[in-house]
């Protein structure tokens, strides 16, 4: 090795003039290596190694090897060629050192854990990742024995991080990136290389998270740091240029990627050379690009540069080598070469398994592509094959992962796992001839998948419930109030979008995001080994849970999806119903309605002005229910769990009229609208009470200010003579931002009465809460009610401008006031007269920076997420709309039901339309009366809406409300 150190230094040996005195030579060297250093720090790789050598030249003629110096100079030289890729040199380099270093100071000091550290970078960058995590720790022992706080620690978490990233283990990654941000910010100076470290390894975790705002927040924030440091050409601007230029090809944004895109490619080419591994997976980028934007010959020729380089790189088996691969793979599947496009990734698959884990996102998109490519080969026997083990993947990935996420992250996480769904929900359709028992992988991927969301966010506040750790439940307090603040900042940052009030939104977001992994975070820790997120539920468990008389149907939307030519989604739309009874024995059966894009368009409308207008429906029956009820499998069925997605979210089954009987479903048989279907299994098991008392709340003064006190009505007749024609709506929120008035509903007042008439003569507890007590702050600190009974009005703001059809936005959403549908839908309660005057915005925004309360009158269903309704059985929205919002393929309808029933709430009663003040007061009446008698809210909710039918027969008045859960 020292051989190979002397025949490597020795040109330039000869070119050093050795006529100075000791002294003055060792000041030369001393002099070079500084200026070696600048020039490294400032990505001037060729200058640095010039500097290094002279210096190592002068150092080794004039001090022996035991020097301090002579030792540091070797390891910089070791440390410069792993910089510029060249870790074959890098690797010999240090073998020499790290002798040199346990001959004369020991493999426990300093020296020794510097360089044992870098050695585990190299290995790192040869992807053999055991070695890195043995010498990265073995580092790390030393410099903790040392000073455990200290740069060196923070430096050596970053480099574990990004270990542990490239493994795959996003979550201990995190962890480790963010005590090594803790300890820099205990620390008064840290160097710019530490930092802009930190930021490339969290900008790479968050990519691959699929949180590309976050990543391209922390990119920019890189560049802009590594300019102010080192001038605008440095390696970590090259780096942040290849990611960004990455995330905006990937999310459609080819005009924001090209800048990128190219400074990548060229500085890649000075840093490490035209055959780098690196340098080709900026050229794949490049090419990429050039395929993006449909310069098919620059990418042609550009790939088979790329093609004869790995040729040449052949013998290396690199992971890098396996991503680029992989591009050209889909290059060629875009071209139709599907044979050649399988054969890279059958390639690239045997590197992948020699260093990767098969829970790798690598491994598992590869396993994907592989699944199309042999759909569009027409290789349908090992297309299927691929796609189960794609299933497998994806949810093995979703237990791994899911629980450690934020629910920003969860939601961007999901959205690729929800495409891979869709599209093999096409496949599934278009070859049920070939395959019926398909049939059964749709209906089980739809038990593990569908509101998925919804069900882990439920979960988690069950768990934070249930536990006995106290920090764990003070911590998730903390949380809740940060959540109440973020809400109002989404407000007001959408009525004034300062730069203050975006910085305050962003920290506060950071801080909510932090501390909501740390829950998930201690809830995991507190599981019992190989307890998953997903509790695995096959159809044929379903089915065991129904009685003779009983069916489950999942309704699942798909679209459809060509796979040739690299594959896209059509326009077309398709309803799938999966049915189950207990004589369905094989497999589901499957209903298939072909045409969805009427459903969801003209359809639609007709049935919404049936209801509007009371007009004659002769066709809403016909399209929506007849080809589900005409299933054989249904015949003689009484009760019928339905799940629905899509157009069937705004649609109540229960109105549609027969044509030719002129009954409706509601007559015909008993709907039972689940989220999910695998909640059957659940509700056959529930043998709990609920105890806790009644809230009743309702009859708000939506104009209490403290200058004036809410003045009721005084007597009946006034109430009487105000309720007939009104109703419980103000389907546009921005009514009231632009001056609109709410319109008083005295039939809430008479409602809340009677029902605690009721509630009385049974002697059960309750509560009421009306006009100023009917507040924001009483409702969010109430603690598990039975039952929680809300009358005022709602909204549903629905005339939001399309976002942008696009990855990158439909992974961004939730991001501001309008995106989230969750602010979007609300109820109104004391003072949402005055929620959007002046001196309500200011009190608001002065209230969150001082981390303290002030309640507009406005509660959204993203603040109700937060009120604690565990145990709670049934919460009535006695209000217009409270069913409404932002339907999302395969995860339900995002609204006031969905974030109540995340809070806690078993069963949810909501509105789907505009509904009649009088109305509403009967229907909620009988229902009551009808629930202490039977003590089973669902045949009460029945009851009462067909005594309701008699006396108000159109379907606009008693087919308004419906309820969704157990």
């Amino acid at each position: 090795m020292r051989l190979y150190i002397a025949i490597l230094l020795l040109g330039l040996m000869c070119k050093v003039g050795f006529t100075q005195t000791t002294e003055a030579i060792k000041a030369t060297a001393d002099s070079l290596a500084t200026t070696g250093k600048e020039h490294f720090h400032k990505g001037d790789f060729a200058k640095s190694k010039e500097n290094y050598f002279k210096c190592f030249a002068l150092q080794k003629k004039v001090l022996n090897e035991k020097s301090d110096k002579y030792e540091k100079t070797l390891f910089l030289i070791a440390e410069l060629f792993h910089e510029v890729g060249n870790v074959t040199v890098a690797e010999k380099v240090l073998q020499n050192d790290l002798e040199l270093i346990s001959r004369h100071w020991g493999k426990h000091s300093s020296q020794y854990a510097r360089s044992i550290e870098l050695q585990g970078r190299v290995c790192m960058e040869k992807d053999e990742y055991e070695a890195a995590e043995n010498f990265l720790k073995t580092a790390q022992n030393i410099y903790e024995k040392e000073n455990p706080k200290s740069l060196t620690i923070a430096t050596n978490l970053v480099y574990q991080g990004q270990l542990y990233s490239n493994q795959g283990y996003y979550t201990a990654a995190e962890a480790l990136f963010r005590k090594a941000r803790f300890i820099f910010h205990k620390q008064t100076d840290v160097p710019t290389e530490h930092r802009a470290m930190l930021l490339l390894g969290m900008g790479e975790l968050y990519t691959k998270l699929h949180n590309y705002k976050k990543a391209v927040d922390i990119f920019n924030e890189l560049i802009y740091l590594s300019q102010k440091a080192y001038g605008k050409e440095h390696p970590y601007i090259a780096k942040s240029d290849f990611y960004l230029g990455s995330i905006f090809l990937e999310t459609g944004y080819g005009k924001n990627a090209k800048p990128h895109v190219f400074a990548a490619h060229e500085s890649f080419s000075n840093y490490y050379g035209q055959r780098h591994p690196k340098t080709l997976l900026a050229k794949s980028l490049l090419a990429k690009y050039y395929t993006f934007t449909q310069q098919n010959d620059k990418a042609d020729s550009l790939y088979k540069l790329i093609l004869e380089q790995l040729e040449f790189n052949s013998e290396e088996k690199h992971i890098v080598n396996s991503k680029i691969e992989a591009g050209l793979a889909s290059h060629y599947y875009r071209l139709g070469k599907y044979d050649e496009a399988i054969d890279l990734h059958k390639r690239s698959l045997y590197v992948i398994k020699e260093f990767l884990e098969n829970s790798h996102p690598f491994y598992i998109q590869t396993i994907n592509d592989l699944s199309f490519l042999y759909w569009a080969s027409g290789k349908n026997h090992l297309a299927e094959n691929y796609f189960e083990r794609s299933t497998t993947n994806y949810i093995n990935q979703f237990n791994r992962y899911f629980a450690f996420l934020s629910e920003q992250e969860k939601s961007h996480f999901y959205h690729d796992i929800r495409l891979f769904f869709d599209k093999y929900n096409s496949y599934i359709i278009s070859h049920l001839k070939d395959n019926p028992d398909l049939t059964k992988n749709m209906y089980n991927n739809q038990l593990a998948t569908k509101a998925l969301l919804f069900h882990t966010s439920q979960g988690i506040r069950k768990q934070v419930m249930q536990t006995n750790d106290p920090k764990l439940q003070e911590k998730h307090k903390n949380w809740i109030r940060m959540k109440d603040h973020l809400s109002k900042l989404y407000k007001l940052v959408e009525e004034d979008g300062s730069e203050e009030n975006e910085q305050l939104l962003d920290s506060l977001e950071e801080k909510a995001n932090s501390i909501e992994k740390e829950i998930s975070l201690r809830i995991e820790l507190n599981k019992t080994k190989g307890e998953n997120v997903l509790q695995e539920y096959k159809w044929d468990d379903i089915q065991k849970s129904l009685a003779a008389d009983e069916a489950s149907v999942e309704i699942i939307r798909v679209q459809e999806f060509e796979p040739n030519y690299g594959g896209k989604f059509n326009q077309e739309i398709y309803y799938v119903a999966l049915i189950i009874t207990k004589n369905t024995k094989k497999r589901p059966a499957i209903i298939v309605l072909k045409n969805g894009k009427d459903l969801e368009g003209k359809l639609l409308r007709y049935y919404r002005n049936f209801i509007q207008y009371n007009m004659d429906d002769k066709l809403s029956y016909l399209h929506f229910w007849e080809p589900i009820k005409a299933s054989k499998h249904l015949q003689n069925i009484n009760k019928i769990y339905i799940s629905c997605d899509g157009v069937f979210n705004q649609i109540n089954i229960n109105t549609l009229i027969h044509p030719e009987t002129y009954k409706t479903v509601f007559e015909e048989q008993d709907i039972h609208l689940v989220s999910n279907t695998k909640d059957i299994v659940r509700l056959k098991t529930i043998t709990e009470k609920t105890n806790g008392k009644t809230i009743l709340m309702g009859y708000p003064d939506y104009y209490h200010s403290q200058k004036k006190g809410f003045t009721a009505p005084k007597n009946k007749e006034y109430i009487t003579n105000h309720v007939q024609h009104r109703t419980r709506g103000h389907h546009d929120l921005q009514d009231i931002m632009r001056g609109g008035k709410i319109m008083e509903l005295p039939g809430t007042k008479i409602e809340i009465e009677e029902v605690s008439k009721i509630f009385s003569s049974q002697n059960e507890p309750h509560d009421i809460y009306m006009g100023t007590e009917a507040n924001e702050a009483k409702l969010k600190t109430i603690e598990n009610p039975a039952v929680l009974h809300i009358a005022t009005h709602g909204y549903f703001l629905s005339d939001m401008e399309e976002v942008e059809d696009s990855l990158l936005s439909d992974t961004m959403v939730f991001e501001s006031f309008k995106e989230n549908p969750l602010t979007r839908s609300g109820i109104m309660l004391m003072g949402a007269g005055h929620a959007y005057s002046d001196e309500t915005l200011e009190q608001e925004l002065n209230a969150v920076k001082k981390a303290e309360n002030y309640e507009d009158g406005i509660l959204t269903a993203y603040e109700a997420l937060n009120i604690n309704l565990s145990g709670t059985d049934l919460v009535i929205l006695s209000a217009c709309e409270t069913g409404l919002g932002e339907v999302k393929n395969g995860e339900g309808v995002y609204g006031l039901q969905r974030a109540l029933q995340t809070a806690g709430a078993k069963s949810v009663i909501m509105s789907l339309w505009k509904v009649s003040d009088q109305a509403t007061k009967e229907l909620m009446v009988n229902f009551y009366n009808e629930w202490v008698k039977n003590h089973d809210k669902r045949k009460a909710f029945r009851s009462a809406q067909a005594k309701l039918k008699i006396d108000f027969p159109e379907a606009i008045y008693w087919g308004a409300f419906v309820m969704i859960g157990e």
